[in-house]
């Protein structure tokens, strides 16, 4: 068939979407080498071969000298030719980054690529051998591949047709169909579980070195009738795999082993077709390392040290095409952050049915079982999967135990982001068990995928799915059947795309927490997630997104990504006035990739909308950070500290605020704006908006504030300026108190200590209100070490006054007190005044003179941390200080220190 087979492989011309392939497939002589050229069409292998007019007819002229190639050297095949039972084996051999060995084409770029036709010959077999038990998998046994790459190093194999076919196997995805009897659907299929395992091409790490700088480019690799069972041999289109350079027999060759490692660096594989192979498609990094790198598994994380020293680095997987592997398109195992992007998978997993493959319940699952997804990971860590495209993985329904477009599979730190899967038989995205840790899923868009968009059997913790649309048919779900456990779902966009409302069931388990939902929009759904309170509720799809459910439903002809400059995922944009806009929340990626763009590309600024895509209508989002705010009357008020001697400019009025992405903060007087180095006054107003749109604004009215009396300002909240802590008697370090007593006006810790007021909460006057009667209360633990302080934080710099707000303070409030309880004021820390306070019920003269002196008035920048802190001594009896501070910006003109902060 291998006619038949190469004009079909011929119809793709693969165009990349960041760069298409050369229209020259000649490439530029090398500055120093030696160039080989071969033609099967009017070569002789009695030519030099050194030149086009005298070239080589056979690629055993070039298997002679293959581990003779020098930098610089290249060998290229003329377009036209077909190399019928014939192969190319380099290696131990390496150019350098200068002169790479190139093997490439030549000749009329009208004519065909040369093609390298193995067909299984004798000389195209080698002997695989992992030197180490690789699971329960297939570790050693006899391969035909039509190029093998051994121990090689600056090297690129571009422009090539390559098949390694058994005329007793025919199986082009094309005419497939499912049928239970087998090869009723008219293939041929060999099932023997001991056939020759075939690659296209292999690359093979083994030499206790790494093996770097490896590029595949350009390929069309179509027919390798490998086996369907042995995963992990060099079975299908595209496999890198390392071995140990010797075996692990004693603690000498285990100790040698960590010192001599077999992997790879700098693998790139961009803008091949693979079609109609077994088992993989494309495939990088299996090792007999994995016995050092899962050593101990732990939690399912993966040590950096530890995967750059054994694993694969620098690998990058773009452009290509998949279509009709027998197993999984692409797949990355023992990675250490690799990117996999513009990858298009389509038809895969042909042969992952009980018909195809019924060796592996007789083999109590030997070969790996009926298992194969999309495009995914195995064991890698921080790997990014971005704007591939996968569809109608198949054979779920028939016992494929995958059949997802993405499976995070024992992996830490997954990121996928801009991707697009359509018709999937099981599910969009698996996050696939226990080891499986720490996943990020964002911006995609699943159209129909089947029997369950997320599969979610088992997985470990930290997994986080937000700003996806997925559109649901008729036969799926949000959760497959399995899914029992951790997820934190927010801002995506749920679409039941039948005709009635649908009762979806949200919960499937609760392991790690389980599901968990926040801020997604759920449309025609009879109900939501009880975890999700913001929950935005639609009955009518169209009047949300411009078309949704009519993005592709099959691939491009031509294999590449749809991209997005077309039109063809615009069903999936917002729709004027959309509910999606602006109304999702803003993402803390729980794995702290950080949140940028969307599927579009388009900039995630201010409240981010809903969904995979983002509108261009801005929110409007800003928050004060340094100053104090209320609501009076309905209004937003912002409290500034301000003197005539001391102004506060619009500049340093904002730097005590947080402004959204495309929004500004400006301040009105009047209608005006104000500029930047302009004072700001009472009844101005702080406008956060988003310029020359009509986005509602922000606004607060600025009131003046000099003076911030603990009393009035106390709340049962941790507050901005005003604050109690708590000090770590261990290290010193002060922490806020949290805890507040829901019967007295007090912050607490262990249940007695903290600060506050005297009376009741129930009584208490509102913050900002005069609290007449009210005293500050101040209680240390006496079986603890380290203080309880009032804290007061600096809004703006300036020269504050530090006081106490009634005449009979401090002092201890009860009458019987013991023991000595120190008080001190300090300034970031630093001790400006202290008073041992002992006698009961009498005001300590000492710390009012303290405050009276010129300690008491302090210079201060923004942020900075004025404590007026208690420790009570130990076996100290009934604690508690009436003490009232007031902290008051005195009308004194800032020197140059404190002006600096505000520089522009």
């Amino acid at each position: 068939m291998i006619a038949a087979a190469v004009a079909m492989g011929t119809a793709f011309a693969l165009i990349a979407p960041s760069s298409a392939l050369a229209a020259d497939a000649t490439p530029a002589a090398a500055s120093t080498g030696t160039t080989y050229y071969v033609s099967s069409t009017h070569g002789d292998d009695g030519n030099a071969g050194t030149d086009q007019g005298h070239p080589w007819k056979t690629l055993d002229k070039v298997n002679a000298i293959a581990t003779d190639l020098k930098p610089g050297d290249s060998v290229l095949l003329e377009r036209g030719s077909t190399f019928q039972g014939q192969y190319l084996h380099i290696k131990d051999t390496s150019g350098t980054a200068d002169a790479p060995i190139t093997i490439a084409d030549y000749g009329d770029t009208s004519a065909a690529k040369p093609v390298i036709a193995a067909n299984g010959v004798k000389g195209s077999r080698w002997y695989q051998n992992y030197r180490a038990s690789v699971g329960n998998h297939q570790n050693k046994g006899t391969v035909s591949s039509a190029i093998l790459l051994k121990d090689v190093s600056y090297i690129t194999v571009k422009n090539l047709e390559i098949t390694n076919d058994d005329p007793d196997v025919y199986d082009p995805i094309d005419t497939w169909k499912w049928t239970d009897t087998a090869d009723s659907d008219g293939t041929k299929l060999d099932r023997s579980a001991d056939r020759m395992d075939r690659t296209g091409v292999a690359g093979i790490a083994e030499n206790g070195t790494t093996m770097s700088h490896v590029t595949l480019e350009g390929l069309n690799i179509h027919d390798v009738d490998g086996n369907i069972y042995n995963k992990h041999m060099a079975n299908g289109g595209i496999y890198f795999m390392a071995h140990y350079a010797r075996e692990n027999k004693n603690a000498a060759d285990n100790t040698w082993l960590q010192n001599h490692i077999s992997r790879f660096d700098h693998i790139t594989i961009k803008n091949n077709i693979v079609k109609d192979v077994d088992r993989w498609g494309i495939a990088v990094g299996y090792t007999a390392y994995l016995n050092f790198i899962d050593a101990a598994w732990g939690d399912g994380s993966i040590d950096d040290d530890l995967i750059a020293k054994y694993g694969q680095t620098n690998v990058t997987i773009e452009n290509n095409y998949v279509k009709g592997a027998g197993g999984d398109a692409i797949t990355l195992m023992y990675c250490d952050r690799p990117v996999i992007q513009y990858n298009v998978g389509d038809s895969v997993s042909k042969h992952m049915n009980d018909v195809d493959y019924p060796h592996d319940r007789e083999h109590g699952g030997r070969y790996g079982g009926w298992v194969a997804a999309g495009i995914w990971p195995w064991r890698c860590k921080d790997p990014i999967f971005q704007y591939n495209e996968m569809y109608n993985n198949l054979n779920s329904e028939h016992g494929n135990g995958d059949g997802q477009a993405w499976d995070a599979d024992y992996g830490d730190g997954t990121l996928y982001q801009y991707n697009y899967s359509y018709g999937n038989s099981f599910a969009s995205l698996m996050i696939c068990n226990q080891y499986a840790i720490n996943t990020t899923f964002r911006y995609n868009i699943s159209q129909n995928d089947r029997r369950g968009v997320f599969d979610l059997p088992s997985n470990g913790p930290g997994n986080h799915i937000y700003n996806n649309t997925v559109y649901i048919g008729k036969d799926s779900a949000v959760l497959t059947g399995r899914s029992n456990s951790q997820a934190k779902f927010e801002n995506n966009i749920f679409i039941n795309a039948t005709d009635t409302k649908k009762t979806e069931t949200w919960n499937r388990g609760n392991q790690h927490g389980g599901q968990t939902y926040d801020k997604n929009m759920y449309v025609n759904y009879a109900n939501r997630p009880a975890s999700d309170s913001n929950a935005v509720e639609v009955a009518d799809v169209a009047t949300v997104l411009a078309n949704a459910g009519h993005a592709p439903s099959a691939p491009k002809a031509d294999g590449s990504v749809y991209g997005r400059s077309g039109s063809e995922f615009d069903g999936y944009k917002p729709v004027d006035g959309s509910p999606a806009i602006n109304a999702g929340k803003v993402i803390s990626d729980m794995n702290d990739y950080a949140v940028t763009n969307d599927f579009f590309g388009n900039t995630i600024k201010g409240t981010p909308d809903l969904g995979a895509v983002e509108s261009n209508v801005l929110s409007v989002s800003g928050k004060v950070n340094a100053y104090e705010t209320a609501t009076v009357g309905g209004s937003k008020v912002v409290y500034v500290p301000f003197t005539a001697k001391n102004p506060t400019t619009v500049k340093q009025l904002r730097a005590g605020l947080t402004v959204g992405d495309g929004s500004v903060a400006n301040v009105y007087r009047g209608g005006n704006k104000l500029a930047a180095d302009a004072a700001i006054q009472a009844d101005d107003v702080l406008r956060f908006e988003v310029e020359g749109t009509s986005n509602t604004p922000i606004e607060y009215t600025i009131a003046q504030k000099n003076a911030w009396n603990w009393v009035d300002w106390f709340k049962t909240a941790t507050g901005v300026v005003w604050n109690s802590q708590k000090q770590n008697g261990a290290d010193g370090d002060w922490t806020d108190i949290t805890t507040f007593s829901t019967e007295y006006p007090m912050s607490k810790y262990n249940e007695y200590y903290g600060a506050g007021l005297t009376g009741n909460l129930s009584d208490l006057p509102a913050v900002g209100a005069d609290r007449p009667g009210r005293q500050g209360l101040l209680v240390d633990d006496p079986g603890a070490a380290g203080g309880t302080a009032i804290v007061w934080k600096a809004p703006k710099a300036g020269t504050v006054k530090v006081t106490l707000g009634r005449d009979n303070e401090p002092q201890r409030r009860n009458a019987n007190a013991s023991g000595t309880v120190t008080l001190a004021l300090t300034k970031n820390g630093e001790t400006l005044c202290t008073a041992d306070i002992s006698t009961a019920q009498t005001k300590n003269d000492d710390f009012v003179n303290c405050l009276k002196s010129d300690k008491g008035t302090v210079q201060v920048n923004a942020g900075d941390v004025i404590r007026i802190a208690a420790t009570a001594a130990s076996g100290a009896a009934a604690p508690d200080l009436y003490v009232s501070p007031v902290v008051t910006y005195q009308d004194v003109a800032p020197v140059e220190s404190q002006t600096a902060q505000y520089a522009a």
